[in-house]
């Protein structure tokens, strides 16, 4: 089955799972690794934004494509930003309908939502989150878990400091 396995709405976050052809797995590795090296440039002058080799760009990557996947298997028209340019790309990574979706990757492992604090509240024109976390870290790998949230409602999640920034953090439940 392709798309939507189940969909959940708790006070305005949908959740569901979504199936996805596993070659995006391998996509998202090359882009991915494409992007960090384009972006080898900017981490040399903005340090918060170094993650050492941690993968971030596939990750990142690989759950974009997914997200695009997931639409055009629902039929839903959507426009998406471009993958790889020579500078970071403020704004949405995806448009469906009105809606303007930055897309969060979550490691397979991950039982919390994270929102870079200052990003939140740059002024990007995003309207919705949508966190996506895949079943494992496999090539092989052919499912994620999604969630879609408004951004409104990450102003009421908890702000902690991480590692390397602060950033409003939720329970996954």
């Amino acid at each position: 089955m392709v798309g939507i396995c189940k969909v959940q709405v708790r006070t305005s976050m949908k959740s569901g799972t979504a199936s996805y052809p596993p070659l995006i797995n391998e996509c998202g590795q090359y882009i991915g690794g494409l992007r960090d090296v384009v972006h080898l440039g900017t981490q040399s002058w903005a340090k918060e934004y170094n993650r050492g080799n941690k993968l971030v760009s596939q990750l990142g990557v690989k759950c974009e494509l997914i997200a695009q996947y997931f639409f055009w298997s629902i039929g839903k028209e959507y426009t998406s930003n471009q993958l790889v340019h020579s500078k970071a790309i403020v704004g949405e990574d995806i448009i469906v309908g009105d809606k303007k979706i930055d897309v969060k990757g979550m490691y397979c492992d991950t039982q919390q939502f994270r929102v870079n604090y200052k990003a939140h509240h740059k002024d990007k024109g995003i309207s919705h989150y949508m966190f996506i976390r895949p079943k494992s870290d496999g090539l092989e790998c052919n499912e994620a878990d999604w969630w879609f949230v408004p951004k409104s409602n990450v102003d009421k999640w908890n702000v902690e400091q991480l590692k390397y920034t602060q950033a409003y953090v939720k329970q996954v439940s």
